[in-house]
Parts: structure tokens; sequence; C-alpha cells
């Protein structure tokens, strides 16, 4: 693993239960070998914890995540889909 410094992005995967997960060794094999300052790390998360995690991770910043079931189903729900203004009608 490179070191990790107050650069290196954090990457994760949330879900319960991930302590046998093998995404943090074939992510981080990854990240080594192209060269990119990131770290994959597992977080025991449930459906009821997932919000508070969620806004914890955006708010340090987090480059990116994976869910397990049901989180994948559960984060629908905290998802902010912005408005396409193409998608509306526009007056002429």
């Amino acid at each position: 693993m490179n070191n990790i410094t107050g650069h290196t992005g954090l990457t994760a995967l949330l879900g319960s239960p991930v302590a046998h997960s093998i995404s943090p060794l074939m992510h981080n094999e990854s990240f080594r070998l192209l060269g990119l300052d990131y770290v994959y790390l597992c977080f025991d998360v449930n459906e009821e914890t997932l919000p508070a995690a969620v806004a914890g991770l955006k708010t340090c910043g987090i480059r990116g995540f994976n869910l397990t079931m049901p989180n994948k189903n559960k984060i629908v729900e905290l998802l902010v889909i912005p408005r396409d203004a193409h998608s509306r009608e526009e007056e002429t």
C-alpha cells in the first residue's frame, strides 16, 4: 500500500457485514498499479446508520463509495437529483 498523506483520496465500501470483503485488496492494488493517491476502506454501515454515514463522508470529502445490499436500495431515498434545465419547457 502507498503511504497515506493529507492528499490521499478516500474511497469506501459501505455495508454490513463487510469485514470479509476482498474489495479493499482489489481496489488498493489497482490504485497502486495506476499510481493513484487513493485508499479504499470498508465501513460497517447498516440501513439505519446509512444516512448519517453518507452525510459524514460527504462532509469529509470522500471521493466515492460502493454499497452492499440492502444499502443499494436505501441510498435512493438519500439522493438529491438536480433539476435539468433542458428538461423544462422553455418560454418563447
